[in-house]
């Protein structure tokens, strides 16, 4: 999980949102799809899977799909991928254009909706689509991120105090 990413909701178990999505027993990994900008898209047309957030299940055939990401940049089993290297999101790209389509037999891949995890309430203009309504991915805006760990924080803990207030007010008789 990338440091510019925010859960809102953090009592939702993520046990509900890997069900939402559906991760099943033979996923291993899976990850937001990327939000929908001319640079985003793979060499096969394909909008690439976020980085930020990645749910792994640990497995062999997993640890073969992130030593295959790791060596991309060899451009021994994906030559090219080297092309990548010095960009802006380049582990995304490289498995955008390589991983990915080596190692999605059936559901072992699962993409997240944007809606779901990419993007951050209230963003306008490119990626608008993608608000980010269970994690929040604040990759272009990161002091806002400061914000919503506040936010998502506060909702629970304000309600806790308020509880806590009323109580000792009920308890008092309504006066000190």
């Amino acid at each position: 999980m990338d440091g510019d990413t925010v859960f809102p909701y953090p009592h939702l178990p993520i046990e509900w949102m890997m069900n939402l999505w559906g991760i099943q027993h033979n996923t291993f990994i899976a990850m937001a799809r990327e939000i929908d900008a001319p640079r985003s898209y793979d060499s096969h047309g394909q909008l690439v899977l976020n980085t930020g957030f990645i749910i792994a299940q640990q497995s062999p055939r997993t640890e073969e799909m992130f030593e295959a990401w790791k060596d991309c940049i060899h451009d021994i089993r994906y030559p090219g991928c080297s092309n990548y290297t010095d960009r802006f999101s380049h582990e995304q790209y490289a498995f955008g254009n390589w991983v990915r389509y080596d190692f999605n037999s059936t559901d072992e891949v699962v993409t997240i909706p944007c809606s779901d995890a990419m993007g951050f309430p209230g963003r306008a203009g490119e990626g608008e689509e993608c608000q980010g309504d269970l994690l929040g991915h604040y990759t272009l805006d990161k002091d806002m991120a400061i914000q919503a760990v506040q936010r998502s924080l506060m909702r629970y803990l304000m309600q806790d105090v308020h509880r806590e207030f009323y109580r000792e007010y009920v308890q008092l008789g309504g006066s000190r």
